[in-house]
Order: structure tokens, then sequence, then C-alpha cells
């Protein structure tokens, strides 16, 4: 089967409508923005590269320090996928044909993926290459733990269904290499894929509705090894998960699966699969609605898993609800609800150690402005939170020690609690010794993603 339609490979140097020069900005802080930020790449200890996202679907890089000045910014025509680092360059891919779905944190309708070479000492882009056109596809980029470009993992798709999955990458001298990845099975319901170490990566997906599988295969896409563990589901869509790669070995996954079981109960389940030992732990938890806790949720049905992070002996879910209400008299008008947090604390052969309920709410009109942006430091949990107080949007952080499960609550920013501004926390951009928050603004006409964002520098010291 042919996969792909073209293949261009340019050499020389890009300047087209596609993109604009770098545009040289000032490097100051507090400046406002018409855009939020949607993803970072460090480039060291005080600069980081960031994606924004316009409201008319329009998509840019920008330069930010470590004291939230801009230093410059350049303009993509089209949807920015992710950046790696390549050799002495970096890599932005971006996609000419897609949008990106915020609801489901995917890439949509993707066609045409191409690379542009960012030299950040001039600021321009010194090579654009066409990568791939052809079917559609979700794309997975694949960088390794130092951020170094290892391939892409492009899935065909037919609804939830897998129709084959395709590697993208770069031979040693630079040209595009690509390959068919015959050992994935098709017509499954396919969850993610992340990267291992040494250039290995692994895919998860549902069998038959009977099973979790995750397989692994070597750089070149040839299979390695692969894990199972049985499940009692229902044929039932309504399933969301999370899979992240540990990055203490490169060499286990851990999924968090919320779904429906046979009975019609809502149920959480939780996975390590183990490739230096071939093993795999299960949690399997009591349905959601008849769980005895010292915590209730009342929107049982929407408690969904969120991130997974690790440390050197730990295993730590994140969970929360999420769910969105119709106005009864307006039914365009929508509200994005995230509720009370849940830690789920277990060591690495998956037995629960404990569990923590931390009280929240979050109530907006704009669906980027809920969630948490979660980070170990110093074996505590952080997280940020955006919450409706004291009659308008305030902005905190949370420090969850995962020893004891203590844990303590602080605002943070100089923005005042107002009813138009919160913090985006999914914006925040992590340095080694504070981090960069944004300040979205958050439009009060219903329907216009008109969002404007101020970076402000918090220290470590102050969360």
């Amino acid at each position: 089967m042919k996969l792909l339609k073209t293949l261009v490979i340019a050499t020389t140097l890009i300047i087209s409508c596609n993109h604009l020069f770098a545009q040289k900005k000032e490097d100051t802080a507090g400046v406002e923005k018409n855009w939020y930020i949607k993803g970072a790449f460090p480039v060291s200890e005080t600069q980081s590269l960031a994606i924004w996202a316009h409201k008319k679907a329009e998509y840019g890089i920008v330069m930010v320090n470590n004291k939230g000045g801009i230093e410059w910014e350049m303009p993509f025509k089209g949807c920015i996928l992710g950046i790696s680092k390549y050799k002495d360059h970096f890599l932005v891919f971006y996609a000419k044909k897609g949008y990106y779905d915020d609801h489901y944190g995917i890439t949509k309708y993707t066609k045409q993926i191409n690379a542009a070479t960012i030299d950040i000492k001039s600021q321009q882009i010194i090579e654009d290459k066409t990568l791939y056109a052809g079917k559609y596809v979700n794309a997975d980029l694949l960088n390794d733990a130092s951020g170094n470009f290892i391939q892409f993992v492009l899935h065909y798709f037919d609804g939830y269904n897998s129709k084959g999955f395709y590697l993208l990458t770069f031979n040693a001298d630079g040209s595009v290499a690509n390959k068919d990845v015959p050992g994935i099975a098709t017509e499954q319901k396919y969850i993610a894929s992340s990267a291992g170490k040494d250039g290995s990566f692994f895919v998860g997906y549902l069998q038959n509705w009977s099973s979790l599988v995750v397989e692994k295969f070597s750089h070149e896409g040839a299979l390695l090894s692969k894990l199972e563990s049985p499940l009692t589901m229902r044929k039932d869509l309504d399933y969301k998960t999370v899979m992240r790669t540990d990055p203490g070995n490169n060499n286990s996954i851990a999924i968090s699966l919320r779904l429906v079981n046979k009975d019609l109960d809502y149920v959480c389940s939780h996975f390590l699969f183990n490739f230096d030992n071939n093993q795999v732990d299960t949690v399997n938890e009591a349905p959601l609605a008849k769980k005895t806790t010292p915590y209730h949720f009342e929107r049982y049905r929407e408690l969904i898993p969120v991130d997974i992070l690790f440390t050197n002996d730990k295993v730590i879910v994140v969970r929360e609800p999420r769910y969105g209400e119709t106005s009864i008299n307006n039914k365009d008008v929508v509200t994005y609800n995230s509720g009370t947090a849940l830690v789920s604390v277990f060591d690495k052969q998956m037995k629960l150690q404990r569990d923590i309920a931390i009280r929240k709410l979050t109530s907006t009109y704009a669906y980027i402005n809920i969630g948490l942006n979660c980070r170990i430091i110093n074996d505590n949990l952080i997280f940020l939170s955006g919450e409706n107080a004291n009659g308008g949007f305030d902005n905190f952080s949370y420090k969850v020690n995962l020893n004891d499960g203590s844990f303590g609550k602080k605002k943070i920013g100089t923005n005042k609690p107002a009813y138009g501004t919160s913090i985006s926390t999914l914006s925040t951009i992590w340095f080694k010794n504070e981090l960069i928050i944004t300040h979205l603004s958050i439009p009060i006409s219903f329907g216009i993603n008109n969002y404007r964002s101020k970076l402000e520098r918090v220290g470590f010291d102050e969360l």
C-alpha cells in the first residue's frame, strides 16, 4: 500500500507566506499578549521555547526567560505539534492541515507534517522539510529524556479503531526515513504511545474490550515484547486513559484507566507494565459509586485520570472530575468544571500507600482554563490550580507530602481575585528554581475565544 502521496525534502532556506521571521521583542515581563501558551520546551536553565495559540487557530513559538520576559516570537501558519532538539538546532513540527483539539489533547485531521529547523541565535528558520503528506493521522511526537528527537508514531484511524501505524524519523544524513509498523494490532482501541530507552517506544491499546496491551518496539519498528492484563469492561466508548513512561528506567509503562464495567459501574484501574521483569502489576478499584472512602465525589462518573508521575520508589496517579454543564436558558453557553483532586500514591509494585483528597472547585466558560499542572519537587507533589473563590478567580499552588499525605495551599501571583482572569495552569513554564505562570483573561462574551495572557515569575520558595 502506498502510504505517502508526496514526500518533499527542501534543503534551502524557506522564506514564504507560511512563516514570518522571528519578531524581536523587548525583554520585559508583564507584557500582555493576545495568545495563550500550549506547551514549553526547555532550552537552558534560563530560557524556554513555548508554543502559543491564537484565537483564529494561528500558532507560533516564543522565547521566554526565567524572569517571565518575552525575548522574541515567531508565528507559524499551521498547527504546531511539538518541539525537539536535533543536532545543534531545534525542530518545530507543524501541520499545515490540522487543528488541536483542546478537549481530547490531540491534533486532529493532520494530512501534512513539516519540520522547521530553527537557529535560535539568529532567530530564523534555516530549513523546512515536508516530512509527510497522505492519509489523516494522529501524530505522536517522541523525544528522549533530554528532548532529542526520536521519531513520530503516526496512527491511522477510523473513529476509535486503529488502522495501522507508521514511523517517521531521520537517517544519519538528515534524510527522511519511514516505515510501516505491521506488528501493532489493528481494529483495536488505541490509547497512546510513549518513548522508551535506546530509541525504543511503546504502544498501548484495548484488545477486544477484554484486555489492556502494551507492545514494545525497537527504534526501527521491530516488535520486541508484549505484555497484557485482563479487563472486565463493557463495549463502551466512555473510557479515559493516561499513559506515561517511568523516567527512572525508561522501560516501565504506567496506565490509569477509567472505564464502565459489565455491571454498568464506573471503575478505575491502574497498571504498571514492567518490561525489565516482564510483569504487570494491576490495581482494580471498587466501583466509584460504592467505594467506601474518607472522601466523596458527587460527580463520580466524571472522575478521570489527568496525570501520572514517578519518584524513585513511587507511582503517583492524579485524578479529578471534569464535566460541562449547559445553561438552561441558552444551550450555546457551556460551563466547564473541575472538582476535588484525588492523589493516589502507590509503590513500584502498585501497592496503594494512600489516597489524598483535596477539595477545590473551578468553574469557567473556557475549557482551556481548567486542569492541573503537576511536578515532583523534593519528594513533594506540587500542582497549580485556578479556583473560584472570594467573588472571583484565585490562583493557588498545593504542596502534597507523598510520604505522609499532608498538604498545604498557598495563593500565588500578584493578581487580585477577578471574574475574568485566572491562572492558565497548562501554560506554566518550569525552570530550575522558578516557574512562569500565565494570567489568562477569559472573554465575558460567550463564544469568543479572545484570550489575553500576562506572564509572571514565581519562585519555588513561594509555593
